[in-house]
C-alpha cells in the first residue's frame, strides 16, 4: 500500500509529465491527463488530496480557457469554488470570481455569435438597411452590453465590436438622416477598428456626422451672424483636419495592400462632405457670398467625379454626389451646364421602384422641382413646368410616406408646395383673369441634413467671393 509521501511524488510527477504536454501545446492530451490525475485522486480521500484536487482543477479550468472551451473552463472552476467553499478556505472567494469571469466570457461570446446572425448593413446600398432596421433594437441592445464588458473582449472580439459599431453609426448617420446617436458608435470604434482603410472611412463617418452640426446653426437664434460664422469656422477646420489625416494615411498605406477603387470613393466621400460644408456655409454667410460657396461646391463635386468610374447609381454615394451636383447647377447664377439631364437620369433611375422606397427619392424630387420652379422664374408663360414641378412634389411626398417620415419637417413642407401648385394649376385653368406669376410658397423653419430635409432657400444674387473664406 502507497503512503501519503508515495501518493504526493506520484501527484507531482503526474503533474510534471502533464506539463510537458501543455508546452507541447498538446492540450487534449494535456486536459486528458488532468482529468485522468483528479480521478486517481477521488480514490483516496483525505486533507492532502483536497489540496491536488483544487490545484488539479485550478489547472484544468485554466487548460480549456486557453483552448478556448469556455464552458468546460467554468465547470473546473466551480469545482473549485465548490471544494474551497466546503472547506472554509478564504481562496473560495477568488475562486468566485474566476468563475463570474468566465461566466462574462461565455455571454460574451453567446452576444457575439447572435450579432453574427443578423443582416449586415451598407451605407452605400440602401436596400440593406430593410434587413438591418428589424433588428436595430436587438442590435444595439447586444452592442451596448459588449462595450460595457469591453475590457473582457479578446483582440479579435474588440474588431468585431469595432465593426458592428461602425456599422451602426453608419446607420444612423445614412439611414436616420444623421441622428446624434451616430456619433456615439462612431467614436466607440475609434481605437480599436482594424488599422488601414477601416480606420479611414470611420473618421470620414466622424467628420460627415461633424459637418451636420453646420446646418444648425443657420436656424440657432441664440447665436449672433459673426458667432455662427466663428463656430462654423470651427467645425470646418475640424472636418478638414480629419479628412487631411485620412488621405495622409490613404497615400502610406504600403503599395501590396492598396485598392484603386477604395482610395477613389474615399476620395469620392472626402470631396462630397467638404462639398456640403460649402453648401452650409453658403446658407450662414451673407448673402453676397452664396454664389462663391455654391461654385466652390460644384467645383469640389466634380473633382471627385473625376477621381474614378462613378457611374453607377446602385451605389448610394455616387447618386447623392451626382443629385447635390444638379442641385449645385440649379442655384447658380451662371450655371456652366444645364442640370437637366442629371436630374432625369436620376429620377429615370429612382422610378424603377414605383413604391420610391429609396431613401434619397424625396430630395432628388425636391432638388428636381426647385430646378423646374427656376426655369418657370425665367418664363412664367409654360404652364407645363408648373405641372411637371407638382408632379416632382407628388413623388417626394409618396416617397416620404412609403419610407416613414410622414409628418417629417420635409413632409409638411412639401406638402405645402404640393397644395399651393394644385391651386396655381386650378386658377390658371379656371380664371381667363389670370395672370401668371412665379409660385411662392410660404418658407417654413427647417431642420435637417442635405440628406434628411435639406433647407432649398438660399440667396440667389452673385457677388465675388470673400477674402477669407472658412471652410474652403
Amino acid at each position: 500500500m502507497q503512503t501519503r509521501t508515495d501518493e504526493e511524488k506520484h501527484f507531482e510527477t503526474s503533474l510534471q509529465q502533464a506539463d510537458l504536454l501543455r508546452q507541447q501545446s498538446k492540450f487534449q492530451d494535456y486536459t486528458a491527463a488532468l482529468q485522468q490525475l483528479l480521478s486517481e485522486q477521488a480514490l483516496f480521500y483525505n486533507s492532502t488530496t483536497d489540496i491536488n484536487i483544487i490545484k488539479s482543477y485550478h489547472l484544468l479550468a485554466a487548460a480549456y480557457e486557453m483552448s478556448g472551451d469556455l464552458t468546460e473552463a467554468h465547470k473546473a472552476h466551480r469545482h473549485v469554488w465548490k471544494i474551497e467553499m466546503q472547506l472554509g478556505l478564504q481562496e473560495a472567494e477568488l475562486s468566485k470570481n474566476d468563475m463570474n469571469r468566465i461566466a462574462k466570457l461565455l455571454k460574451i461570446r453567446e452576444r457575439i455569435e447572435a450579432l453574427k446572425k443578423f443582416p449586415a448593413y451598407d451605407w452605400c446600398k440602401h436596400a440593406t438597411g430593410t434587413g438591418y432596421q428589424k433588428h436595430l433594437i436587438k442590435i444595439t441592445e447586444l452592442l451596448a452590453k459588449l462595450l460595457h464588458h469591453k475590457e473582457f473582449l479578446t483582440a479579435e472580439q474588440l474588431l468585431f465590436v469595432a465593426d458592428q459599431c461602425y456599422m451602426a453609426g453608419c446607420y444612423y448617420n445614412h439611414a436616420k438622416g444623421v441622428s446624434d446617436l451616430a456619433s456615439g458608435y462612431l467614436n466607440a470604434a475609434v481605437g480599436i477598428i482594424a488599422p488601414g482603410y477601416p480606420a479611414i472611412w470611420l473618421q470620414l463617418q466622424i467628420a460627415y456626422h461633424k459637418q451636420f452640426n453646420l446646418s444648425k446653426l443657420k436656424h440657432d437664434a441664440s447665436k449672433s451672424t459673426a458667432e455662427k460664422l466663428t463656430s462654423g469656422a470651427e467645425t470646418a477646420m475640424e472636418c478638414q483636419t480629419i479628412m487631411a489625416q485620412c488621405m495622409k494615411e490613404c497615400n502610406e498605406i504600403p503599395a501590396e495592400l492598396e485598392q484603386p477603387s477604395v482610395f477613389n470613393k474615399i476620395v469620392l466621400f472626402a470631396k462630397y462632405i467638404t462639398a456640403l460644408i460649402e453648401f452650409q456655409f453658403a446658407k450662414i454667410h451673407p448673402p453676397e457670398h452664396y454664389q462663391a460657396y455654391i461654385k466652390s461646391a460644384f467645383d469640389i463635386l466634380q473633382l471627385g467625379l473625376n477621381a474614378g468610374e462613378f457611374a453607377d447609381l446602385e451605389d448610394d454615394l455616387t447618386l447623392r454626389v451626382k443629385s447635390l451636383l444638379a442641385y449645385s447647377l440649379t442655384v447658380m447664377v451662371a450655371p456652366p451646364i444645364d442640370p437637366k439631364m442629371i436630374f432625369v437620369e436620376l429620377a429615370t433611375f429612382l422610378l424603377r421602384d414605383p413604391e420610391l422606397k429609396h431613401p434619397e427619392a424625396a430630395t432628388i424630387f425636391v432638388f428636381y422641382a426647385k430646378y423646374l420652379r427656376s426655369q418657370y422664374k425665367k418664363d412664367n408663360t409654360k404652364a407645363e413646368l408648373l405641372t411637371e414641378m407638382l408632379d416632382n412634389y407628388q413623388k417626394a411626398h409618396l416617397s416620404l410616406i412609403m419610407v416613414g417620415r410622414e409628418n417629417s419637417p420635409l413632409e409638411i413642407e412639401v406638402s405645402r408646395y404640393i397644395q399651393h401648385l394644385e391651386h396655381k394649376l386650378h386658377n390658371r385653368i379656371s380664371s381667363s383673369n389670370y395672370s401668371p406669376a412665379l409660385f411662392t410658397p410660404p418658407t417654413l423653419p427647417r431642420s435637417g441634413s442635405l440628406d434628411d430635409s435639406f433647407t432649398l432657400d438660399g440667396a440667389s444674387s452673385s457677388s465675388s467671393p470673400s477674402a477669407s473664406r472658412p471652410g474652403t
